[in-house]
């Protein structure tokens, strides 16, 4: 949960197996100010890619941590600029 409330959720999707990540308004509806429908798919290399966890840093800024495993099993860490 930012500053302002909103409410950050990830995991993966289920057509893609990507990053998923969902930001709901305080009021637990689709935040639609964030990537136009309040969801956000990320996919790296076109393989499957697993988000487990995130936490927002100290700038306001969301940490997710996954991994892919299409290459091994990597383990990938990505920095989403929020806009907060």
């Amino acid at each position: 949960i930012d500053a302002s409330g909103n409410i950050y959720l990830t995991g993966y999707t289920s057509v893609g197996n990507d990053f998923g990540i969902m930001r709901l308004t305080p009021t637990g509806l689709l935040d639609t100010s964030f990537d136009g429908d309040g969801k956000l798919t990320l996919d790296f290399n076109n393989t499957t890619d697993l988000a487990f966890g995130a936490v927002l840093d100290s700038n306001g800024d969301l940490v997710i941590a996954g991994n892919n495993t299409g290459t091994g099993s990597n383990f990938q860490v990505m920095r989403l600029k929020t806009g907060n």
